[in-house]
């Protein structure tokens, strides 16, 4: 018990002096760089941080997980200090906020008094919707809550699975017209493939992340070998030094 208090505190305290960093770092006797930043200007970043964790996770670096949670941390607060210049609210309040939403969307944990049909992880995913849409005021879409600033891929993927695990067949997701635009029919087509790889159990994401690796892996061990870029490889040369290792 007294080594979770002193975590506790611990955390606590190390939390509180980021946003103490921050608020000095964005205050009137700060960093001028720091202080001319807004949520749109600092969004890239964000956006870079989160693929740089995302590295390290592929990579199983512990180190690298640790660094890059702390930079996406870093924007968190930042943000919320951003939020504070037009707002009543503050990093309490987005605490407070995720706060609320875990408890409400894990009524299974939280209110053990009550029988829940909520079992097993699956029982989790199929009502995860259903409270997302308990918290919105109106009309709510099942797919109102997946960005449209989503990977491609990524974004096909999760709008394919909530239609058909709506019960939506599949075979009226996909009706192909020949006499229409081909531009039109390939996107019907790519779509149609993302289906079928995540119906096989396969994130369509990583697994082009993963081909693509492979491929790229290919090309920079070809011109670590010739010591010269593939591009200026005579064809022949380029084909020979392609095929070994097939």
């Amino acid at each position: 018990m007294t080594n979770n208090c002193s975590n506790d505190t611990k955390i606590k305290e190390k939390f509180y002096e980021l946003v103490m960093i921050i608020k000095k770092l964005t205050g009137p006797e700060g960093c001028p760089w720091d202080i001319k930043q807004n949520h749109k200007s600092l969004a890239p970043q964000l956006l870079e941080e989160t693929y740089e964790l995302f590295e390290a996770i592929d990579d199983e670096n512990v180190e690298g997980v640790l660094e890059e949670l702390g930079d996406i941390l870093l924007q968190i607060v930042f943000h919320s200090e951003i939020l504070m210049r037009s707002s009543p609210f503050d990093i309490s309040d987005v605490c407070n906020r995720i706060s609320k939403k875990m408890i409400g969307r894990h009524p299974h944990v939280f209110e053990k008094d009550i029988d829940h049909d909520i079992k097993t992880d699956i029982d989790v995913e199929k009502k995860w919707e259903y409270f997302k849409r308990k918290e919105s005021i109106g009309f709510r879409s099942i797919v109102s809550s997946i960005p449209k600033s989503m990977p491609a891929l990524a974004f096909a993927t999760e709008i394919q699975k909530r239609a058909l695990n709506s019960g939506i067949p599949s075979r009226k997701l996909y009706e192909f017209d020949e006499d229409i635009n081909k531009e039109i029919n390939a996107g019907k087509k790519l779509l149609m493939l993302t289906r079928e790889i995540f119906e096989l159990g396969f994130d369509p994401e990583i697994l082009l992340k993963n081909e693509t690796l492979k491929l790229r892996d290919k090309i920079i061990s070809i011109e670590k070998k010739t010591e010269i870029p593939i591009d200026e490889l005579p064809k022949e040369k380029l084909e020979e030094l392609w095929d070994v290792g097939k």
